[in-house]
């Protein structure tokens, strides 16, 4: 299974995406699998919008994403467009029969840094990150 170089979301290059396509699982269907690393979001926010969506078809998805006022949302709603697009392009045309098999959100590396306060103290600022991964793969 060899990864296609890393894609930048929204601009930044320290946020990568990098696609695995066409994997079986022990089934033998094909899963098309997108990773997003180093999302500068905290990994418990965007659980709660990867909780919502796993396991419903992408169309329906697609549609709670799109109304749905998260940040996590946005990243997830990239994430799963990107993978629809892979299962389209390997030559997948039931794109309305695919679903969220696996959608799993890990934290990543913690950003530590200070934050001046009064009488010459420091509070500690902790930027978390987290890595998203997300698979499709059509109902059988």
């Amino acid at each position: 299974m060899a990864n296609s170089p890393a894609k930048t979301l929204s601009g930044d290059p320290s946020q990568s995406a990098s696609t695995d396509v066409a994997s079986s699982d022990a089934g033998g269907m094909p899963r098309f699998k997108v990773t997003h690393k180093f999302a500068r979001i905290t990994a418990r926010k965007c659980r709660l919008v990867a909780d919502l969506i796993r396991g419903k078809s992408v169309n329906e998805s697609l549609e709670l994403l799109t109304y749905l006022h998260k940040r996590g949302a946005r990243l997830i709603e990239k994430l799963l467009n990107s993978s629809v697009a892979n299962a389209s392009n390997q030559g997948f045309l039931d794109v309305a029969n695919l679903f969220v098999s696996e959608i799993h959100v890990d934290p990543g590396p913690t950003l530590k840094r200070w934050r001046p306060r009064a009488k010459g103290r420091a509070c500690k600022l902790l930027k978390r990150t987290s890595h998203i991964r997300l698979a499709v793969s059509p109902r059988s």
